[in-house]
């Protein structure tokens, strides 16, 4: 079989291959029709057949950063919200958890901190921050899990699709009602933080508000970033209008009273 051929069929694929070189595609063929197998599977699935993603519950694209072509995966975008129990998934699969959670030397504080945790489910939330691919989503998700099965009513949401939503339901009856849900589950997990298109409304309207409702009532919030805390101010100071790094500091005091910020340092598993 020709796969780079077969790859580029894909019209994806075709797309992202026109910004390699014909060496590039033939050392990354086996990146290239991957991808073109996965879309085809997500594409016609679409949220309604039993997943047959290689990464179960997850799509992935093509991204090339300096000289390196990768895979890099996301939730699966055909989802909205899927409720099982007390566990509400918001714009994220509902997953089966896909096995155990393995430890490693890079896992040892954030292991500690979930255990934490487990001990006492109302105790202060994670800020789960690290590189791409190291397990940050699939760590909280297995917490988000075990908590529901305790009896704790969680939200775990993709932040980015979150607020694409809240985006397009302002004016909505929806809105609020989602604000609610989001201020008073007894647990809060918001994965991808950094990863949305930061508006003055979404960061002090919406995501302040949730916080400090929270805070007040001391619910716990689980995050997973890209971002250190740092890096967090600069993107929630940032908006096409304003650089107000004083409101961004407010959402970081936040973040910070209500979190123990953990790194998570390991290996990238998407690759």
């Amino acid at each position: 079989m020709d796969y780079l051929k077969e790859a580029l069929k894909d019209k994806e694929v075709n797309l992202f291959s026109k910004q390699l070189t014909k060496e590039e595609q033939e050392e990354n063929v086996l990146i290239l029709y991957l991808q073109a197998r996965m879309n085809q599977i997500c594409h016609h699935c679409q949220g309604k057949d039993v997943c047959h993603s290689d990464v179960e519950l997850m799509q992935s694209r093509l991204e090339k950063t300096k000289d390196v072509v990768s895979r890099v995966y996301f939730p699966c975008t055909y989802k909205d919200v899927i409720e099982d129990g007390t566990l509400d998934m918001m714009f994220f699969p509902q997953s089966s958890m896909m096995g155990d959670v393995y430890p490693s030397e890079g896992r040892t504080e954030i292991f500690q901190e979930i255990q934490r945790v487990k001990e006492n489910p109302n105790a202060k939330g994670i800020y789960l921050y690290g590189a791409f691919g190291t397990g940050k989503t699939y760590l909280m998700l297995n917490l988000a899990k075990y908590l529901s099965k305790k009896g704790k009513r969680v939200i775990f949401a993709y932040y980015p699709e979150l607020v694409r939503k809240v985006k397009s339901s302002i004016g909505d009856g929806s809105l609020e009602r989602m604000i609610q849900n989001l201020k008073n589950v007894d647990v809060l997990m918001l994965d991808d933080v950094g990863g949305e298109m930061n508006t003055a409304f979404i960061r002090d309207e919406f995501l302040g508000t949730v916080l400090q409702h929270r805070m007040i009532h001391q619910l716990p919030i689980f995050m997973t970033s890209n971002y250190d805390l740092k890096t967090l101010k600069e993107h929630f100071s940032l908006t096409k209008d304003e650089n107000d790094s004083l409101k961004a500091s407010r959402i970081m005091e936040r973040i910070t009273f209500m979190t123990k910020v953990v790194y998570l340092k390991d290996q990238n598993y998407r690759r």
